[in-house]
């Protein structure tokens, strides 16, 4: 239903507005069928169209930590999927193929295995980011020999180091920046409080070699 209002100031006419009208009514969506049951992501068919407009884009995420595993599985809201690997001995080549991928804090705990597993990611993807800390970091490297940083196996990578081990693999480093004055765990009350001069930090030169992460982005070698 409708009705049409007009406002008039003597015999001019000011405005004429047409109101629509509604009743209360159920809500259809809420009365509806229950959707139906289906599987996980990991198990639906791939899907694809002739048209080049749309496309299905996966996100997958690995780690050996069951605990990472479940806090990011239940911080993705369904939009990934995560599954705990040993990623020693993990078959990579069941892995689809990606536009990209992330390695981020992966390599030093696996080091004697990182040849191997960048072999293979280039099997995968043709472009990666990698964060590392920073290898000759002296802090850093004295912290390596904590007992929980060797229960752990971390012994970090030196950035020529681990650029040859890419190259290796066929891996080109387009990008290689050093960020991050503070560590992993430190408390987040003295990032907040430091973050103002982080950036001139990490752009200085002297100040730079403070900084704890290596970030690369690299493309295979065409």
């Amino acid at each position: 239903a409708s009705a049409t209002v007009t406002v008039r100031q003597g015999d001019r006419l000011c405005t004429r507005s047409l109101v629509l009208l509604s009743a209360v009514e159920p809500d259809l969506i809420r009365h509806a069928s229950a959707p139906p049951q289906v599987g996980a992501p990991e198990n639906a068919l791939r899907s694809g169209g002739a048209e080049e407009f749309w496309e299905i884009r996966v996100v997958d995420g690995i780690d050996k930590s069951e605990a990472a595993i479940k806090r990011a599985s239940a911080e993705s809201r369904n939009l990934a999927t995560y599954r705990a690997v040993d990623l020693m001995t993990f078959d990579y080549d069941s892995l689809p193929r990606y536009d990209a991928a992330f390695l981020i804090g992966i390599l030093h705990h696996v080091k004697q295995a990182t040849p191997d597993i960048v072999r293979a990611m280039a099997r995968r993807t043709d472009k990666m980011i990698v964060l590392e800390p920073n290898g000759t970091h002296l802090l850093r490297k004295a912290m390596e020999y904590a007992p929980s940083y060797r229960a752990a196996g971390e012994d970090s990578f030196r950035s020529k180091e681990l650029m040859a081990v890419f190259a290796a693999a066929g891996w080109r480093t387009k990008i290689w920046r050093r960020m991050n004055v503070f560590p992993n765990f430190t408390p987040g009350f003295i990032c907040r409080w430091l973050k103002p001069i982080e950036p001139r930090i990490e752009a200085s030169r002297i100040g730079n070699a403070l900084c704890t992460v290596d970030m690369y982005g690299l493309t295979l070698e065409r």
